[in-house]
């Protein structure tokens, strides 16, 4: 017979693992998932703000509100300032981006998204046709759909 190498039985449901599986640390993975969430609200909010080639005063207090909300972290004008500039000279595109991620958000994690870019949209006081269709987009990027976008701006719009 060959050696298939050792493992590791769980005693309740008697499953075979590879030696690996102790190495897994749920907190640390939990930690590196928020790291990575609170860069992408980050960059979805300033790709948001991008989309109209227009940055403006509001959009940017805005963004440090929201990130600050979301992350309990705080951002400066300058920091933002240097980060709207390094998406800018990346060129993403926000339905690329935001399709990215769908695979790692669940429904909560996905209106979040859509919710801080509408906020991010709004900031100038205007919801236009155009931002609104961005929206319904970045949403049915998520594989949310439209019923389920509409239901959110309706929600953020009586607010």
């Amino acid at each position: 017979m060959d050696n298939l190498g050792d493992y590791i039985e769980c005693a309740q449901c008697k499953n075979t693992y590879s030696e690996k599986v102790l190495e897994y640390k749920p907190e640390a993975t939990a930690e590196e998932f928020q790291a990575e969430y609170d860069i992408a609200i980050k960059k979805i909010m300033i790709l948001m703000m991008l989309a109209d080639d227009i940055i403006n005063e509001q959009e940017i207090e805005t963004i440090k509100d929201l990130y600050n909300r979301i992350t309990s972290k705080t951002i400066t004008t300058a920091q933002l300032n240097k980060e709207i500039k390094e998406v800018q000279s990346q060129g993403y595109d926000i339905i690329d981006y935001t399709a990215s991620l769908r695979g790692n958000l669940n429904d909560q994690g996905k209106e979040l998204i859509v919710k801080a870019a509408y906020f991010v949209a709004y900031a100038d006081g205007e919801f236009h046709e155009t931002e609104q269709n961005l929206l319904i987009e970045i949403g049915e990027s998520l594989d949310l759909t439209v019923t389920h976008i509409k239901g959110i701006l309706a929600e953020l719009n009586e607010q």
